[in-house]
Parts: structure tokens; C-alpha cells; sequence
């Protein structure tokens, strides 16, 4: 896997944790590899996406139980 893919990777990976100095990091990194503008945005828009899915099944049982 080549250095651009990887920290993308890795750049999703952060926003999915949560963790602010990872994706700092590795947007640097990324950008130093040759990653583009619109590179990074879907490797967010991912990682939000990663992040999202136990927060919405959290939200559906708490509606089943009328919380």
C-alpha cells in the first residue's frame, strides 16, 4: 500500500476515534504524500460515517425502550 492511501486511511481511522492531534497528524502526512483537498474530505466523510453507526444504534434502542 502506498504512503497516500495509507494515511488516508489512517485519516479516517482519527475522525472515527475521535482523536484531534491523530488527524492533524496524518492530514500532514497525507498532504506530504500527495493527498488532495477532496482526498481528505472522503476520507472524513467516512470516518464520520464509521463513527455514526453505534451512535444511531444507540439512539434506535433507546427508542425501544421509550428513553
Amino acid at each position: 500500500m502506498d504512503k497516500k492511501t495509507s494515511e488516508l486511511i489512517a485519516v479516517g481511522a482519527s475522525v472515527a476515534s475521535g482523536c484531534i492531534p491523530c488527524l492533524e497528524y496524518h492530514v500532514k502526512e497525507a498532504l506530504e504524500a500527495g493527498a488532495s483537498h477532496a482526498d481528505l474530505a472522503t476520507a472524513v466523510k467516512i470516518g464520520k460515517k464509521v463513527r455514526q453507526a453505534p451512535m444511531d444504534k444507540m439512539n434506535q434502542k433507546c427508542e425501544e425502550l421509550d428513553l
